[in-house]
C-alpha cells in the first residue's frame, strides 16, 4: 500500500462449488480521487455561497433648511432615555409639560402601552392618531441598545413621525423635579 494515498482494501473470499478450496482476493480501491473531489465541492461552495448580509436600519434625516414643523404640544409624546432601559416619558397638558413619569421597554406594561394610548387620545383629539408626533431624547448616559429598541417600537406601533433630538436644559429641568 502506498502511504501518501488513501486507499481502502477490502479481501473478498470465493469458493469453488466443485472443490473445497478458497481463494482469497484483494480488491483495491483508491480514495485520492474521492478526497479530491470532497474538497473541490467544499471549495466551491465556499466561493458561490452568499454569506448573510448584515440589515440595516433606514433613517431619514431632514434638511436643514426651511422652518420647523409646528406641531401641537397636545399632539407630541416626549421620551427621554436613561440608562438600562429606563425610559421618561412626559405629554403636553395646556400647552405646557406634565410631570415626568418613567417606564421600561416591556411590551405588556412599558412603552408599547403608552405609545398606543397616546395613540388613541390623538385619534380623538385630532381624528387621525397618524397625527402623533414622538420626539426622542436621549440623555448623556443613554445606551444605544436602548435608542435601536425605542426605533423599533415606533415601527412596531406604526408611529410614522417621530424626530431624534438633544435633550433641552428644560427636560433636564423636568427630570429634576420629578425624581
Amino acid at each position: 500500500m502506498d502511504k501518501k494515498s488513501c486507499c481502502i482494501s477490502i479481501e473478498t473470499f470465493t469458493m469453488n462449488i466443485h472443490s473445497a478450496k478458497t481463494h482469497r482476493q484483494r480488491i483495491h480501491v483508491d480514495m485520492t480521487p474521492m478526497v479530491d473531489l470532497g474538497f473541490l465541492l467544499i471549495t466551491f461552495f465556499i466561493f458561490t455561497t452568499q454569506l448573510a448580509e448584515p440589515t440595516v436600519m433606514k433613517l431619514m434625516m431632514p434638511n436643514d433648511e426651511g422652518d420647523p414643523t409646528p406641531v401641537k404640544c397636545s399632539a407630541s409624546l416626549t421620551l427621554l432615555l436613561d440608562n438600562q432601559d429606563r425610559i421618561g416619558w412626559y405629554e403636553c397638558k395646556n400647552d405646557e409639560p406634565s410631570v415626568v413619569q418613567f417606564t421600561n421597554l416591556d411590551a405588556a406594561n412599558g412603552l408599547r402601552e403608552i405609545i398606543i394610548k397616546k395613540q388613541k387620545a390623538v385619534g380623538q383629539l385630532m381624528r387621525d392618531a397618524r397625527d402623533l408626533m414622538v420626539i426622542i431624547k436621549p440623555l448623556d448616559n443613554a445606551d444605544y441598545r436602548t435608542l435601536v429598541e425605542v426605533l423599533d417600537e415606533m415601527t412596531i406601533n406604526g408611529v410614522t413621525r417621530y424626530a431624534i433630538s438633544d435633550p433641552a436644559p428644560a427636560d433636564y429641568k423636568l427630570l429634576a423635579d420629578s425624581r
